[in-house]
């Protein structure tokens, strides 16, 4: 069944009201570094969105890292759909700063945008 526009677009405002964390997006640039290269820096795209962050697994994964055992945390985050999100990005949530993994951008009449981070 599809939706129609003011069905969608109803959802998509009812949805975007749930969201309860200010998310600010980090961009990756590239400058000259002064020897004909280039350098990697991250510029504040000065946006606040407004987001939901969440674990995306029930418990953490585990992995040997110089001999200590870690835990990972894979999480997850839902923007309204049409936000500016990159591949490259890494957002600020709450105090703490994650990089992007993916989202589900495309999907048939998407409501948000789920994206999938690691912390950096």
């Amino acid at each position: 069944m599809l939706l129609q526009e003011d069905e969608l677009a109803y959802l998509r405002e009812d949805a975007a009201s749930m969201l309860p964390d200010d998310v600010s997006v980090i961009r990756m640039v590239n400058l000259p570094d002064g020897a004909g290269g280039q350098q990697v820096s991250w510029e504040s795209m000065g946006t606040t969105l407004k987001g939901r962050l969440a674990s995306a697994t029930k418990a953490p994964t585990e992995t040997q890292e110089g001999g200590r055992q870690l835990a990972i945390i894979g999480w997850k985050l839902l923007l309204p759909w049409d936000a500016d999100i990159q591949a490259t990005d890494r957002l600020e949530i709450n105090g703490e700063t994650f990089e992007v993994n993916g989202t589900n951008r495309g999907l048939s009449e998407q409501i948000l945008l789920e994206v999938t981070l690691k912390r950096v």
